[in-house]
Parts: C-alpha cells; sequence; structure tokens
C-alpha cells in the first residue's frame, strides 16, 4: 500500500536519410637522412564517408520504484507561511537499451535524439517538496537530487555519473525561481550551474534573468523585460553577456 512499482517498456523509430562511416588511413613515409639511415614515419588519418539512408530501431525496457513518507508541521498562521508539509520520495529508476543497429558514430550528431545509445543503469534520487496553504498550495521548495549508477561502464566511465539537481520554488504566483546542474564528484568541481529567476505580473510586465554557466566553457547571463501595456500591444527587451569574453553577445528591442 506504500511502495509504487512501474514497469515500462518502449520503442522508438527514426528514419535517417543520410547515415556515415568513419574510416582510418594508415599511411608510411620512408626518408632517408643524410648519414644514410632509413626512418619512417607512420601517420594515421580518420575519414568520412556519406552512406545510405537507414532506419533505427531502439527498444526501452525499464522499472520505476518509489515511496512517499510526508510530515506536517504545525505553525501560527500568517501571509507566507501557514503550516509546513514535508514531502520526501526516495526513488530507483532502472532503464535497460540494448545496442541499436545505428550507433551515434554512425550518425550525423544534430541534437540529443541522434545522441540516443545502448543504457544499463539505475537512477538513483530522492525528490523533496516544503510546502505551504495559503488560498492554495504553493511549493516552497521542490528539489530532486539524483545520480546515475552505470551497470555497465564504457571505456573510461565511473560507475557513478556526476550528481545532479533541480531545485524549484514558487512561493508566490508572481515569483518562479529555479537552480539546475551537475556537480562531478569525482573532479570536485561544478560542471554546469543554471540559475533562473521570473518576476510577473500577469498581465501586465514581466522580469527574467537567467545565468547559464558550463565549466571551461561560458558563463552567460541572459536578461528579458516584456511590458504589455495593451491587449493587442507589448514590448520587449532583452540582452545576454558572457563574462568569460568580457562582451556583450547580443541585444535587442521587439514590438508586437
Amino acid at each position: 500500500g506504500f511502495l509504487n512499482l512501474i514497469p515500462r517498456a518502449g520503442y522508438r523509430g527514426t528514419y535517417y536519410s543520410r547515415t556515415k562511416e568513419d574510416y582510418r588511413v594508415v599511411s608510411t613515409n620512408t626518408t632517408v637522412g643524410t648519414n644514410g639511415i632509413a626512418v619512417s614515419t607512420v601517420s594515421t588519418n580518420t575519414f568520412m564517408r556519406e552512406l545510405d539512408a537507414e532506419f533505427r530501431n531502439l527498444y526501452e525496457f525499464g522499472m520505476e520504484s518509489s515511496f512517499k513518507a510526508f510530515k506536517v508541521w504545525q505553525t501560527h498562521p500568517g501571509d507566507f507561511i501557514n503550516n509546513l508539509r514535508h514531502i520526501a520520495e526516495p526513488y530507483a529508476d532502472y532503464t535497460y537499451i540494448p545496442e541499436p543497429n545505428l550507433r551515434p558514430a554512425d550518425l550525423y550528431q544534430f541534437d540529443d535524439l541522434d545522441a540516443l545509445d545502448r543504457r544499463n543503469d539505475i537512477k538513483l534520487g530522492v525528490r523533496n517538496k516544503i510546502q505551504t496553504k495559503r488560498r492554495e498550495i504553493y511549493d516552497l521548495i521542490n528539489a530532486d537530487l539524483w545520480t546515475f549508477y552505470r551497470l555497465d561502464p564504457q571505456g573510461t566511465e565511473e560507475d557513478f555519473s556526476n550528481l545532479g539537481f533541480d531545485v524549484r520554488s514558487e512561493p508566490f504566483d508572481w515569483m518562479d525561481f529555479r537552480i539546475d546542474g551537475y556537480y562531478d564528484q569525482y573532479e570536485s568541481e561544478i560542471d554546469t550551474f543554471n540559475t533562473r529567476l521570473i518576476l510577473e505580473e500577469r498581465t501586465f510586465w514581466a522580469l527574467e534573468l537567467e545565468h547559464r554557466y558550463r565549466q571551461d566553457a561560458n558563463s552567460l547571463l541572459n536578461a528579458e523585460v516584456r511590458i504589455n501595456p495593451f491587449i493587442n500591444w507589448g514590448y520587449k527587451a532583452f540582452t545576454r553577456y558572457e563574462f568569460e569574453e568580457s562582451e556583450m553577445e547580443a541585444w535587442g528591442i521587439s514590438v508586437r
């Protein structure tokens, strides 16, 4: 009566009008030095050839298991806090995908769909919610923390993936705050860290601030302001600043 078990099975079929193949050419170049000794140099070059269309078949099997526990703390009635409820939901999600007939190396990489490949792992995590009740229920904190345990690590992969986190807060109707990213526990450093804040009055104005960080890649600040003074008219201004290069990457205004 408390444990959830959710089995699943799925199939994804994708048609690719073009595929590719990487191949290597090894060449040997021999030269004779002034001392009369022959010296051979071996070089390897990687090339790519385009192949015909193919259809990729990808099957997935899995099972998710979870349960919930909660506790309510009675507080004095207030405008912001009016009783608190903590919900904890540990979960384990097993995924098995047999090796498909087309691997990522066989495809031109455009998006996440092209990167799908074999999998055999368990996602271990816990979801936490801290709620309060005013006229309706508000999620003061909605946090999901997880890692993947690889049952069949490939190459240099570790047994566990980076630690992922996704924390959201909606304390008011006009405010939405979110933090998400990944922490590399093996290198003891943050791999990605994204922060987003939305303040809005539903009909007249909205402000969005977002900072996106990737280790050794970029540190971007996005800002956007929207004003809708009339039903059929709207104005927007946005900017994007890159801290790594100390430059303004983009800015613009629009009228709708």
